[in-house]
């Protein structure tokens, strides 16, 4: 059995695990510290009518560091979250083999701009991977790909305080 976390949708009434008892699949839902409720996945159009949103986990990692001065040797990212706290002047990171509709978000916490490649023939942004496209010092970017080797970038805002 495959299961869900499952979040009310703001503005909605929670019922409460009783609210959601006697699921048509399982039968059961199990409610968790966060607020959030976990039900079997074959649950959830259920789940959705009732006022709740599916919540699908995404990777993180912090702390990375880039690494060498091309894509041959630049820091493979395995995560869809990779956060940079050390970019050594002219350190690389290299993306996934994404797929359409798949992406991967870059934080740049170092001192200096990393190269950020794609594998293969992938372009970003029309540019070949082995060239890579340069994330400043400070900056955050997300990287999506919209068809088979064809990777657009989109850099994120600013932080919110």
């Amino acid at each position: 059995m495959t299961t869900l976390n499952v979040y009310p949708l703001l503005g909605t009434a929670v019922p409460g695990v009783g609210g959601l008892g006697g699921l048509p699949n399982s039968g059961t839902v199990a409610a968790n510290p966060d607020g959030s409720l976990t039900i079997d996945a074959r649950d959830l159009g259920f789940a959705l009518e009732a006022g709740f949103g599916a919540v699908m986990p995404v990777s993180v990692a912090e702390g990375l560091s880039a690494a060498g001065t091309n894509r041959a040797t630049a820091a493979p990212l395995a995560a869809a979250v990779n956060v940079l706290a050390t970019v050594a002047s002219g350190a690389g990171v290299a993306l996934a083999n994404l797929q359409p509709g798949q992406w991967q978000a870059v934080f740049n916490s170092g001192a200096n701009v990393c190269v950020v490649y794609a594998p293969g023939a992938t372009t970003i942004d029309g540019t070949a991977g082995a060239t890579g496209g340069a994330l400043s010092a400070g900056k955050r970017c997300q990287y999506l790909c919209v068809g088979p080797g064809v990777v657009i970038s989109a850099q994120l805002g600013a932080v919110s305080g």
